[in-house]
């Protein structure tokens, strides 16, 4: 079962038991307290390094000689469990998960984005805050999105749900930032990401083989990698998939990978290319996709990624990918690494006008952030 699935599973369920007769590590134990479930396993095994009664329900069990399989040593003992304590401790937990849901009718409910009152991927928030009689919802700030946009407030008021909206909401909308400009814009949260030599350069004027040249640190490669993992999606064009031959993963984070995208006008690019392997998904954006007729195609691609329903992009190159999207305006942050090494020869750097946010030391290099002046 693919991993998705399983997170799936476990969010679908209340309480997690395992009724095992002997564990090493706990693959699956691990797995539920990870996803924050009540556990309920044995008071035996090797489990018992990290769960005991003051985080999870321990029930009894007795060794018993095994009879089975003849390949097992028939020497060996099973932990066998204890039906009637496992029922005794699912009982209990279930008495505390009801216990705790009756306590949902004097709460106050948080939440940083205005609860959806449709039904989408999931059923509304707003029913089932209203099915719990939860008394007060905090809100951080509005969902601008066309199916919400202060339809979930109305519904909670309707319900008589003491709602205050706005609280902390300047940094509610930075964390939202890539749904809200994508609803508001209609087009992706576009993140620019390079790095430099310290004479300006983004690659030496030869390359001996098809592979990144680093100019950047490991520190910050790994930094790029966080990136990856929080944005919905990475872009390239033709020449850097032919020069540097990427796989645009996550390799030094943990997290999901971004889908892929690639421009590649006549859809000529071999599918032997690591960006083409089944690690994540990639969409190539030729011909068949958008026009190629207007003076910029980063407008182009926004509107193709939108309907994509796209909703962040990191744009990593190469230059002239670069270069569209700046001349065009199309970009709300830049992200650009400074190193100290000396190149001589080779590809220019772009040239970017904005405000600097923030200067930050990773090691030998610098980082810098801007976003455009028309932004602030």
């Amino acid at each position: 079962m693919p991993y998705e699935n399983i997170s799936w599973l476990y969010s679908k369920a209340d309480i997690f038991a395992l009724a095992t007769r002997g564990e090493g590590f706990g693959l699956t134990i691990s797995e539920a307290i990870m996803h924050e479930k009540p556990i309920i396993v044995p008071d035996h095994g090797g489990h018992i390094d990290y769960v005991d009664p003051k985080n999870s329900f321990l029930f009894k069990g007795y060794e018993h000689p095994y009879v089975g399989d003849p390949t097992y040593d028939y020497d060996m003992n099973w932990y066998e469990p204890d039906i009637i304590d496992l029922r005794k401790k699912l009982r209990q937990a279930y008495n505390l998960w009801k216990e705790d849901k009756n306590k949902l009718k004097s709460s106050t409910l948080y939440v940083t984005l205005e609860p959806c009152s449709h039904f989408g991927k999931t059923p509304p928030c707003c029913n089932l805050i209203t099915k719990h009689k939860i008394p007060n919802v905090v809100i951080g700030t509005h969902d601008n999105s066309s199916k919400v946009n202060g339809k979930g407030i109305e519904h909670l008021k309707k319900n008589e749900t003491k709602v205050i909206v706005g609280i902390l909401e300047k940094k509610c909308k930075a964390l939202h930032k890539n749904f809200l400009h994508f609803n508001k814009e209609h087009k992706p949260y576009i993140i620019l990401k390079w790095a430099q030599s310290n004479d300006n350069y983004i690659s030496p004027k030869n390359k001996l083989e098809s592979k990144p040249f680093w100019i950047s640190n490991i520190k910050s490669r790994q930094l790029v990698h966080k990136w990856r993992s929080e944005e919905h999606s990475i872009l390239v064009g033709y020449n850097t998939v032919i020069e540097d031959d990427p796989v645009l993963n996550v390799r030094n984070f943990s997290g999901e990978n971004p889908t892929r995208i690639v421009i590649d006008r006549e859809n000529a690019l071999s599918k032997n290319h690591k960006v083409f392997n089944n690690q994540s998904k990639t969409i190539v954006i030729s011909k068949r996709e958008i026009g190629y007729s207007k003076k910029y195609i980063s407008d182009e691609i926004c509107d193709f990624l939108y309907k994509k329903k796209i909703q962040s992009v990191i744009v990593e190159g190469g230059k002239k990918t670069l270069d569209d999207f700046i001349n065009n305006g199309n970009w709300n942050e830049a992200r650009i690494f400074k190193s100290k090494i000396i190149i001589k020869e080779g590809i220019k750097a772009p040239k970017i006008n904005g405000k600097i946010i923030s200067e930050e030391s990773i090691g030998d290099d610098i980082i810098i952030v801007m976003k455009p002046w028309q932004s602030l």
